[in-house]
Parts: structure tokens; sequence; C-alpha cells
């Protein structure tokens, strides 16, 4: 549960970041990287909560 609230929070970010930096390549390359390690974090539970069952 609280890896949920951790990622919607970093989603939050992500998207709030977006909005308030110039679209510039290297804020789309800091968004991208967070989203891909969003992304990764998601499937570690992801598994983990398979080894648990």
């Amino acid at each position: 549960m609280d890896i949920t609230r951790r990622l919607e929070r970093m989603k939050q970010e992500i998207c709030q970041g977006g909005k308030r930096e110039a679209p510039t390549r290297a804020n789309a390359g800091k968004r991208a990287l967070l989203e891909e390690q969003q992304e990764l974090i998601v499937r570690a539970v992801a598994l983990g909560d398979r080894g648990e069952d």
C-alpha cells in the first residue's frame, strides 16, 4: 500500500513538474527516466506479490 501511494505521488510530481518547467528536451528526458523508474518499481512490486502468495 505504501508503495502505491509513493508511486501516485511520483506520478503527480512528474505531471506538475512538466507544467511548471519549460518544455525542453532535458525536461522530457527527466520525465521519461522517472516514468521508466516508476514502471520498474511497479514490476518489482508485482513480482514480490506473486512470490508471497
